[in-house]
């Protein structure tokens, strides 16, 4: 899967997530707390979705080294976990 791809698919869950957000709002470096009020059952909820649509499983450690915060930082990773990494685009 490409990078962008992945990173369309995070975006759609953001969405879902927070149904109040536009899809033109969401650069790949908006904070998911600063820019668009996440809390932590929103952010628990996206990695939820996030492990279900890529079938992945995003330990612990993402979350408490405070890695979940942009759409960029997420895309990272993914990659990383679906297969060792992806192409860049």
């Amino acid at each position: 899967m490409k990078r962008e791809a992945i990173k369309e698919k995070i975006i759609a869950l953001i969405i879902e997530c927070k149904n109040q957000i536009e899809a033109e709002q969401i650069k790949t470096d908006s904070n998911l707390v600063d820019d668009f009020m996440f809390d932590s059952v929103n952010i628990i909820d996206l990695l939820c979705m996030l492990e279900n649509e890529f079938d992945i499983e995003i330990g612990d450690e993402y979350l408490e080294q405070g890695q979940i915060t942009t759409v960029e930082n997420i895309c990272n990773i993914i990659e990383g976990l679906i297969d060792g990494g992806l192409d860049d685009c």
